[in-house]
């Protein structure tokens, strides 16, 4: 769906999908910390002295600077929930995020998120275009986590490498180097010996929702998900691996391998320092 508009300035996005779970338990996946953080990005939703939340921060990375933070003005749970961001940057408008969650049937709900903002301008379409597209991509990862493993205790990292363009090339490349090269859905994949252990099947590949990824539901080196893809971006190629891991051995895995994975990528995939 491309952008909409109306007559007085608004303009916005929406991406939803059908999941498995009841409203309370798709809810809890999109609406509180540990939820979030389970198929997305580290995330914290704060609170004020009475327990209602007031914020939610969204860690992109190690540095602070690239947290998202949404200001909490509507909190209906376990509906909707609105956030007020100045994620655009200072000169843009603010932009208004809703999250809501509607009973398909006793087991199934259907998640929405939309993005709006008020400009008579294009200045920010495609930003607003990115957030369209991306959202389907960790809406899979969603999917999974609440088909398989919802309400268990999670853990979660992400490593990150650099590659020059074109994308293509660099996902060939960084494809083969972690042993998902070709792979379709429903096959096994299985990182090289001299990689960390990475063991799983296919469930997503490239396509309408990312030019150039993969997410495979993993056996080794635990139960959980790994969502790998390549992103132009500021003249050269991202390379994301996002692990998500889950049960009670969940921290303790991350933990483990989070360390070998980055070594891994930054020999591999460094970023070249200009």
């Amino acid at each position: 769906m491309a952008i909409q508009k109306d007559h007085t300035g608004k303009r916005w996005v929406e991406v939803s999908r059908e999941m498995a779970g009841t409203q309370e338990e798709v809810w809890d996946a999109i609406a509180t910390g540990p939820g979030i953080s389970s198929w997305f990005v580290p995330t914290d939703v704060e609170c004020d002295r009475s327990g209602k939340p007031v914020r939610v921060v969204s860690h992109f990375g190690d540095d602070p600077t690239m947290d998202s933070v949404a200001k909490i003005t509507t909190w209906e749970p376990p509906h909707r929930f609105v956030g007020l961001s100045a994620d655009l940057g200072p000169d843009a408008p603010e932009v208004e995020t809703e999250w809501s969650v509607d009973t398909l049937s006793g087991s199934t709900s259907i998640v929405r998120v939309r993005h709006q903002l008020v400009s008579e301008a294009d200045t920010w379409d495609v930003q607003m275009e990115d957030w369209e597209g991306g959202w389907p991509w960790f809406f899979n990862v969603l999917g999974l986590y609440l088909l398989h493993f919802r309400g268990q205790e999670s853990a979660a990292f992400r490593v990150m490498g650099g590659a020059p363009q074109p994308t293509w090339d660099a996902w060939d490349d960084f494809s083969n180097a972690i042993g998902i090269a070709n792979a379709d859905v429903g096959d096994q994949v299985q990182s090289p010996d001299e990689l960390p252990p990475l063991i799983g099947t296919v469930k997503y590949t490239s396509g309408e929702d990312q030019e150039f990824g993969t997410i495979a539901r993993l056996d080794e080196p635990a139960a959980g998900i790994v969502s790998a893809f390549a992103m132009a971006m500021d003249g050269q190629v991202f390379l994301v691996l996002d692990f998500y891991f889950y049960g009670t051995q969940a921290v303790e895995t991350a933990a483990r391998w989070e360390g070998r994975w980055n070594a891994w990528m930054a020999e591999r995939f460094g970023f070249e320092e200009e």
